[in-house]
């Protein structure tokens, strides 16, 4: 079985939090099972003061449900530990495979001539990826009433900035591209390809005055989270300030620090 070794951490991490936050909310006791005239009869068990102490709840099926579901959590729990220690010992065992970090042991004469060779294939995948059609939102054309320097159409002031710092730090990117993950429909105001292949997804807030409109960006970060587009790994979020301006400084820092 191939085990994607990030996911494992991943799961592991999160899981654990979320298995001792539902353990802390489940009742006490154990769930017992006997059967009597081909009858299921169900108990709960309990020690108080030393002594176990057995109580029928067979006409009880919420509570039934909860001690089934707290003991699948009991067993789910040392696992989850188990995966994460395990993952901890070989994330320190794994080297930094980057294209920097492997110029970095070559002579400097000859890294300028790798990376030469490699400016030259990135910029020939990216263009392609950039190039080739999608599936991009129809959601109010209208209101795509901004165009950028290259021609494309899109909502707001704001967008037509953060696009035409795109053009200037030549990243490859799409507009509102509609994404499918775990059966969910995202569309992410700028999926990004980067020179490595990974893809970054941008979302910028506009209407930061709005209390709905705010209210249900924030419904929306969490939806992205619950799904692995999370601001620590692959997803930058910038917003306007309460007056409509954008601030171009975080932009390009944004574009510096996480896009290249």
């Amino acid at each position: 079985m191939i085990v994607n070794f990030w996911q494992v951490l991943y799961n592991s991490l999160k899981g654990g939090v979320a298995v001792n936050r539902q353990l802390g909310a489940l009742p006490k006791g154990g769930l017992n099972i006997y059967f009597r005239d081909g009858k299921e009869n169900y108990f709960i068990s309990n020690t108080v003061d030393g002594k176990r102490i057995r109580k029928t709840i067979s006409k009880n099926p919420k509570l039934i449900q909860q001690l089934a579901m707290k003991k699948f959590l009991e067993a789910k729990l040392p696992i989850l530990k188990k995966n994460l220690a395990a993952t901890k010992i070989f994330a320190a065992q794994i080297e930094d495979d980057s294209t920097d970090y492997v110029l970095g042991k070559l002579p400097k004469w000859m890294q300028a001539l790798v990376f030469k060779e490699f400016e030259a294939e990135v910029d020939k995948e990216k263009l392609s990826w950039e190039k080739q059609p999608y599936n991009m939102s129809s959601y109010m054309p209208e209101r795509k009433t901004h165009t950028t320097s290259r021609g494309l159409k899109v909502r707001s002031k704001s967008e037509v900035l953060i696009c035409e710092a795109f053009y200037r730090n030549n990243i490859a990117f799409r507009y509102e591209q509609i994404l499918e993950i775990n059966g969910i429909s995202f569309i992410p105001d700028f999926t990004i390809r980067r020179d490595d292949g990974k893809m970054v997804f941008w979302e910028h807030a506009g209407r930061t005055d709005n209390k709905d409109y705010i209210n249900k960006h924030f419904r929306k970060m969490l939806t992205y989270i619950e799904n692995g587009l999370t601001p620590w790994n692959n997803l930058i979020v910038t917003y306007d300030d309460e007056e409509g301006n954008i601030n171009m400084n975080i932009i390009e820092s944004e574009i510096a620090l996480k896009l290249k």
